[in-house]
């Protein structure tokens, strides 16, 4: 098993309902703040042979991630796939990371996230699609979300 350093990931916290309506303010600067942290983590400090190595690494991370999604440890795949995203900044990695956030029903931000990889350029064009799929899952429960706080 690789050990990499976690990157600076901020749990939503959760608590009054003013503090429910803060975050689900369009563009909230906490949330924006936390799209950045889980977008540009700080790089593992690992050390490998080669790139191969490192990509090895990565992909049994990432392996890890799915096979923790599928058995429903959404938090356990979460820390994986943010794991082999810091050791190579794949946005496949970064769209499985954000896809666990949204599972966890941390929805503002996954929207964030979401948003600020569409502004890539680099990123293909299938995962361009998920991305934007999931965006809009992502803004619709957000919008339920909103309704039942503002209820």
């Amino acid at each position: 098993m690789v050990t990499c350093e976690q990157p600076n990931l901020h749990p939503v916290t959760r608590g009054t309902r003013a503090h429910a309506r803060r975050m689900f303010e369009r563009r909230d600067p906490y949330i924006e703040d936390l799209a950045d942290d889980v977008i540009n983590p700080r790089p593992a400090t690992n050390k490998f042979s080669s790139l191969a190595v490192c990509r090895t690494a990565h992909m049994a991370l990432v392996r890890e991630g799915h096979a923790a999604n599928a058995a429903g440890q959404w938090e356990a795949a979460e820390a994986k796939y943010a794991q082999a995203y810091a050791l190579l900044f794949r946005s496949s990695s970064l769209l499985s990371l954000v896809n666990m956030k949204l599972k966890r029903g941390e929805c503002e931000l996954a929207e964030a996230c979401y948003r600020r990889l569409l502004q890539s350029r680099s990123i293909p064009t299938s995962e361009r699609l998920r991305a934007t799929a999931k965006l809009a899952e992502a803004q619709k429960l957000a919008g339920a979300m909103r309704s039942i706080v503002d209820a």
